[in-house]
């Protein structure tokens, strides 16, 4: 029987999903054994989100955490994705059939809540056959994993991801969308977007930090090749001091791509949780390369020099999501962001 315990034990598996910068754009609605998983206008669309896109790949690691959860409790159900095109905001239909299967994904299931980011480094090496393993989970007939761990395909995956977030410190909008959710005052987590302790910013730096958070200051700062500093930081030294780079990437560039790009990278991170295995995600490239319009005029070599990187690693074009991986012994001691109260969550 769906009772309303169930009904908030499957809602509670689905918002621990990553999301970008923690924005959680999803809202819920139950009608009867039905749920309904919507995107949440009041939190998406913004610069990085064109045509939804983020939030399109955040609510496809939502729905494989629904499916993942009502897997490991047997519980039957149908997914039915994109099923109205009139309504773009609906992603998806869980259908629950009431019947009864054998559980399974009870390891993954488990993980749930234990997945976290984390952007500390460096991260130590691990058995290859544990990124073999990973690249299984990423590689399905709707998605690609790539290897970019090492020789030239490490390079130009630092190229592309050096570029990409040196540009979010060197564009107006850009920047301010970023440091919009940073959240510098929240030392205990914050329930959405992002803190420090979280974003892993090391004490000393973070009055800097906190100073480019101001564009005029930034844009000052960007004269003295600040903006590749923190692109430097932040992407090529962790990547350089991680054994593992990994790029899943959807087949087709549409919707459902997206949605089951998100998926996959759920199924796979937590796989690599459940390994003793820690993740940072970087989706800038990616996002870059298919959301042009984001990009001024002037920062247009910068792009199409990202653009190319991206085709040499993934010649379908389809961009797609870097995950650095690797072994953190500190990994107690990383912050893991929160989630909004779960009544927000439900529509109305």
């Amino acid at each position: 029987m769906l009772t309303q315990k169930l009904k908030s034990d499957i809602i509670s598996a689905a918002i621990l999903a990553p999301s970008a910068d923690n924005s959680q754009p999803w809202i819920f609605d139950w009608q009867d054994s039905t749920l309904l998983l919507r995107i949440d206008a009041t939190r998406s669309g913004s610069i990085s989100d064109t045509n939804y896109l983020l939030s399109d790949i955040a609510s496809g690691s939502c729905l494989e955490n629904i499916h993942i959860f009502l897997a490991s409790l047997g519980i039957e159900h149908n997914i039915e994705i994109l099923p109205n095109l009139d309504d773009p905001l609906l992603i998806a239909k869980v259908q629950l059939t009431g019947r009864s299967i054998l559980p399974a994904e009870a390891t993954l299931a488990s993980m749930i809540p234990l997945r976290q980011s984390n952007r500390r480094f460096p991260f130590t090496p691990h058995a290859k056959r544990l990124t073999q393993k990973l690249l299984e989970s990423a590689s399905t007939p709707l998605t690609e994993a790539i290897d970019c761990s090492n020789g030239m395909q490490k390079k130009v995956a630092c190229r592309a991801l050096f570029k990409a977030e040196s540009l979010r410190f060197q564009i107006k909008h850009v920047h301010e969308e970023l440091f919009k959710t940073v959240r510098f005052n929240d030392k205990e987590g914050a329930q959405e977007g992002m803190d420090l302790r979280s974003l892993n910013i090391e004490p000393f730096a973070r009055p800097i930090f906190k100073l480019a958070s101001n564009w005029p200051t930034m844009a000052w700062l960007n004269k003295l090749g600040m903006s590749y500093v923190f692109g430097y930081r932040s992407t090529v030294l962790p990547t350089k001091l991680s054994p593992t780079l990994l790029l899943i990437s959807p087949k087709e560039n549409s919707r459902q791509g997206a949605i089951s790009l998100g998926r996959i990278l759920e199924r796979c991170w937590l796989s690599a949780t459940a390994m003793g295995l820690s993740v940072q995600v970087y989706a800038a490239p990616g996002v870059f390369t298919r959301n042009h319009a984001t990009i001024p005029n002037e920062h247009a070599t910068t792009l199409q020099q990202i653009t190319e990187s991206m085709l040499t690693l993934n010649p379908a074009g389809t961009g797609g999501l870097f995950l650095r991986i690797g072994i953190d012994k500190h990994s107690s001691n990383n912050a893991r962001t929160r989630r909004r109260n779960l009544t927000d969550f439900i529509n109305k």
